[in-house]
């Protein structure tokens, strides 16, 4: 997974997701993303996962708990496909 942070609003950010969704891409970008989303104070995320190539279940899993604590302050997290 390669993954970007883009501001759509001052609430609202895209993080379009590329490559394979796997454990070990999920940790490399894990703490981008929560800098990104930490600092711009955002209260939705949008996961676009049209770039992925591949999706596991532990990489799914990995993204799940990477929203639940580590951003707990985002109020929506939602998926596209």
């Amino acid at each position: 997974m390669s993954a970007s942070f883009i501001k759509l609003s001052s609430k609202v950010g895209l993080i379009p997701l590329f490559g394979d969704l796997d454990t070990d891409l999920v940790a490399e970008n894990t703490s981008i993303l929560q800098n990104f989303a930490h600092e711009g104070n955002y209260t939705t995320l949008l996961f676009d996962f049209g770039g992925l190539d591949i999706l596991t279940t532990e990489g799914i899993q990995a993204l799940q708990a990477l929203c639940s604590p580590s951003i707990s302050w985002v109020s929506h997290a939602i998926l596209l496909a």
